[in-house]
């Protein structure tokens, strides 16, 4: 028997004073829908327990214990009185005899202690007696690399490859640094060593919430609070964060210029390379989409758009970092670009090197016009968006064009866009714009 899941049982009201409990089974579990399910009530460790087949079975021939709520409470106060035996033993082999007295008496102290304390708690406390009778003193917890793989899986289903990424780092981190033993030293260097590997805030809250998030799963699993108390540990530096209103990133128009032009005059880019670094650059200053989000953008999407009057690109849901499906006009500056890039390709390969382009910034920087620092390619969505502050794009299309802003109530049930629509209003501020 191994645990798959935990679920709140809820309630089914179907008609009027009629109530259902509902359980949930985990999403991998849904190949068993349709069946018939056969529920048998028993018991596990003196806690009620429930059995679900999915064939019919003699009760008889199986070890079903039917449950006895007469006895019930006195089953339970048995195998609680033998743990506390076990408990005083324990702690006199290890030589606190000088404890165990008040320890057992403590224990013992008739039902009233054990209503006044969580059941599931009480049970884990109870099977373990050696570890919980030295661990208040300070000893390490401990945790499985199988546990910590588990866990690391089931966070990882259905996010994006980047966020995956980030999961999976976290994962070797803490297993790195603590080899699976959780105490205040073991936290504390991660915590150190996670601030000097990382120069970002966001990247140590990354890491230090994948480790808290940990424990809370590691208590919940153990009906243990002690990993809960270990989350001192791993708390962010404090710190006194500059008023900053503004992005200190200033893009013109000139900057994109600048760019092209210095890909078209790359002694060491093919013809084939100037052509595709140049289409991404203009794609993504007319469109103000994420970097991320136009590498994925495919031949055939392309294609598509331009078979279209007016050429409207449709990006997928899940080519978005926020997931909206949304609209981006392609300007007439690009076209001709554009379909020399797409030109000979297959119809599901990516329109666009990325990567290579990403290479070839780093190794030949643009530097700006207004500010100290080179053009980066993030840098081509903040110009979309403030040469639209100049020109007047400021409405709803160009939010919805850049997938940006539109988390409000106002938008999840009012707002829809026709492609011509967007297009119309695109062309008329950005139409007269070239770069």
């Amino acid at each position: 028997m191994k645990l798959i899941g935990r679920s709140k049982i809820s309630k089914l009201n179907p008609k009027p004073n009629i109530t259902y409990p509902i359980l949930r089974l985990p999403q991998d579990q849904a190949d068993v829908i349709g069946e018939m399910a056969y529920i048998y009530e028993t018991e596990c460790n003196g806690r009620r327990a429930f059995l679900v087949m999915l064939d019919e079975i003699d009760p008889a021939a199986c070890d079903v214990i039917q449950l006895d709520s007469k006895n019930d409470l006195e089953t339970r106060v048995n195998r609680l009185e033998s743990k506390m035996d076990e408990i005083v033993r324990v702690i006199g082999e290890n030589g606190n005899k000088s404890e165990s007295k008040p320890e057992k008496k403590r224990l013992t102290s008739g039902l009233v202690e054990i209503r006044t304390r969580d059941l599931r708690r009480v049970k884990a406390e109870f099977e373990n007696p050696v570890q919980n009778a030295v661990s208040s003193n300070g000893v390490t917890l401990q945790f499985t690399r199988e546990e910590l793989q588990h866990y690391t899986a089931s966070r990882t289903k259905g996010l994006s490859d980047k966020s995956i990424r980030w999961l999976q780092k976290s994962r070797d981190i803490l297993w790195e640094k603590t080899n699976g033993e959780l105490s205040a030293s073991t936290l504390s260097a991660l915590r150190e060593s996670v601030l000097d590997l990382f120069g970002s805030r966001d990247s140590w809250s990354k890491v230090l919430g994948f480790t808290v998030a940990f424990l809370k799963y590691l208590s919940k699993v153990n009906f243990d609070q002690r990993y809960r108390h270990l989350e001192v540990h791993l708390e962010l530096p404090k710190a006194i964060r500059a008023v900053k209103l503004l992005t200190s990133r200033i893009i013109t128009t000139e900057d994109i210029q600048n760019t092209i032009k210095a890909i078209d005059s790359a002694d060491d880019l093919s013809s084939e390379k100037k052509l595709n670094y140049k289409g991404m650059v203009m794609f993504l200053a007319y469109s103000g989409q994420r970097v991320l989000t136009g590498a994925q953008i495919t031949v055939s999407q392309f294609k598509e758009a331009l078979r279209h009057a007016p050429p409207v690109l449709t990006v997928e849901a899940h080519q978005d970092k926020i997931r909206l499906q949304h609209y981006v006009p392609i300007h007439p500056a690009v076209i001709p670009v554009l379909q020399e890039v797409i030109e000979g390709k297959q119809e599901d390969e990516v329109a666009f090197d990325y990567n290579g382009l990403m290479r070839w910034l780093k190794e030949n920087p643009v530097p700006l016009a207004r500010i100290n620092g080179k053009i980066e390619l993030k840098d081509l969505r903040k110009a979309f968006e403030q040469i639209s502050d100049e020109i007047g794009f400021t409405d709803a299309n160009k939010n919805f064009i850049m997938s940006h802003g539109v988390s409000s109530i106002n938008w999840q049930s009012y707002k829809q866009f026709l492609p011509e629509n967007v297009y119309k209003r695109y062309m008329e501020c950005w139409g007269k714009v070239s770069f």
